[in-house]
């Protein structure tokens, strides 16, 4: 059976506004190859997640953490296959950065096959940040143009 098993997949974002801005840009390629493009921010989102269901999740930092605290709760943290978390030098920041922390923390430790993407134009301590995350960076200069 060569088939792959469903997994879930998380845009992580700062602001609801980005949030909306990437469901409405990504919804078109959900459909085109059928996965579910499903929004986490605000008052939207169900849960818990339906399992066997190839998900695009398009949340905020707050929601992202609950999803992965819901599947944990379930016992099925192992559906996570990746977390791309954009604005990553949020886990700087006083109030929400500490959301963030926790919300890479239960991925580490307890979805450790989850690949987690950081982004970031202005992370000052990448070095820890790297460390941390068992993480190689990328800037861009290594791509082929």
């Amino acid at each position: 059976d060569n088939s792959v098993a469903p997994c879930k997949t998380l845009m992580v974002f700062p602001y609801v506004s980005l949030c909306q801005e990437k469901k409405d840009e990504l919804e078109p390629f959900g459909d085109s190859l059928g996965f579910l493009v499903e929004p986490f921010y605000d008052h939207m989102g169900k849960f818990p997640l339906a399992p066997r269901v190839n998900h695009l999740c398009i949340c905020t930092i707050e929601k992202a953490d609950r999803i992965i605290t819901s599947l944990l709760e379930e016992g099925r943290p192992g559906e996570v296959g990746l977390v791309v978390v954009d604005e990553l030098h949020f886990l700087g920041e006083n109030s929400r950065g500490c959301v963030l922390e926790m919300l890479l923390t239960k991925l580490r430790i307890f979805c450790p096959k989850c690949q987690i993407v950081g982004m970031s134009a202005t992370l000052p301590n990448l070095k820890d940040v790297q460390k941390w995350l068992c993480a190689e960076p990328w800037d861009g200069s290594q791509q082929k143009r």
